[in-house]
């Protein structure tokens, strides 16, 4: 007769950076530094974007941009451990972090979201998916700016044909895509899991 319990732990830190260009940027950059440059790297790309993206569609002379970009990152931490009749048998640990960029196109009023075409799923490298775990500040900044670049060109053409579909349509909606309210900061120190054995 055998008696084995399986137990996971999870332990994840998640990250939402979100602004609306051009507003000033987010005040998370305010918080006190420390030696992670997650964040860091999430506000310096946003920073960026918020500057520099746009894109000229042929045959207009207005250049198109983002008016909300956003930022999410998710580090997942797994320890998985076997235990039979009182003993340890296997301990397995997992690290991964997923990240999502979402662009927005237009104007509270209507915007690129709410609106799948034909092309919904794009794959990764792309605006979601995973990143290394190593917290390297270039490295995320990199991945960041790919993302972005993908999101963003999405939502362009996404707004695109959003707005082609709207105009056929004999009745609109008369609902915002997007409301406006106060934005929320909130930003708490890491916590480092202690996975010593003397836990278990």
């Amino acid at each position: 007769m055998s008696c084995a319990r399986m137990i996971k732990v999870f332990a994840f830190a998640s990250i939402l950076l979100g602004c609306v260009a051009p507003a000033s940027v987010a005040r998370a950059a305010q918080a006190a530094p420390d030696n992670d440059q997650t964040l860091r790297a999430m506000r310096d790309e946003m920073a960026r974007s918020k500057a520099r993206l746009e894109l000229i569609i042929p045959g207009t002379q207005q250049p198109v941009r983002p008016y909300y970009v956003e930022y999410r990152l998710l580090d997942l931490d797994v320890r998985e451990i076997v235990a039979q009749f009182g003993a340890l048998l296997t301990t397995t640990r997992a690290r991964n972090r997923f990240m999502n960029v979402e662009a927005r196109v237009g104007s509270y009023k209507l915007d690129s979201s709410n609106f799948i075409g034909d092309e919904s799923f794009r794959g990764f490298i792309g605006s979601q998916g995973s990143v290394g775990i190593d917290r390297d500040y270039d490295s995320l900044r990199q991945d960041l700016w790919i993302a972005t670049d993908q999101a963003f060109k999405q939502a362009v053409e996404t707004y695109s044909r959003k707005e082609a579909y709207l105009s056929s349509l004999a009745r609109q909606s008369n609902i915002d895509d997007f409301s406006k309210t106060s934005p929320i900061q909130q930003i708490e120190p890491l916590v480092t899991p202690d996975w010593g054995n003397r836990n278990w």
